[in-house]
C-alpha cells in the first residue's frame, strides 16, 4: 500500500518536474517552468480522480500487464485535452 501511496504522490509531480528540465537543458527560458507549474494541479486531479477507480478496476479484474497501464496511462494523459480542447 506504500508503494501505490508513494505512486500517486510522486508520479504527477515528474510531469512537470521534466518540463521544469526542458528549461535547464535548452539553457533558456522557453517557458517551460510556468507551464509546469500551471499543469501541476491538473496532472494530481487526473491522478486522482481517474487513477484511484482505475486502480480498483484493475485489481478487480486482474489487469497486471504492462500494456494494459500502458494504455490507460496514455488515456490519462491525454483526458485533460479531450475534456479541454483549446481553440473550440
Amino acid at each position: 500500500m506504500r508503494r501505490i501511496a508513494a505512486a500517486f504522490l510522486i508520479s504527477p509531480g515528474v510531469v512537470a518536474l521534466l518540463l521544469a528540465m526542458a528549461d535547464t537543458a535548452i539553457g533558456r527560458d522557453t517557458g517551460s517552468s510556468m507551464v509546469a507549474l500551471a499543469t501541476l494541479p491538473m496532472t494530481y486531479a487526473v491522478a486522482w480522480v481517474l487513477g484511484i477507480p482505475a486502480l480498483w478496476l484493475f485489481r478487480r479484474f486482474k489487469w497486471r500487464s504492462l500494456w494494459q497501464f500502458a494504455l490507460a496511462g496514455t488515456l490519462f494523459g491525454l483526458a485533460p485535452l479531450i475534456v479541454w480542447r483549446p481553440g473550440c
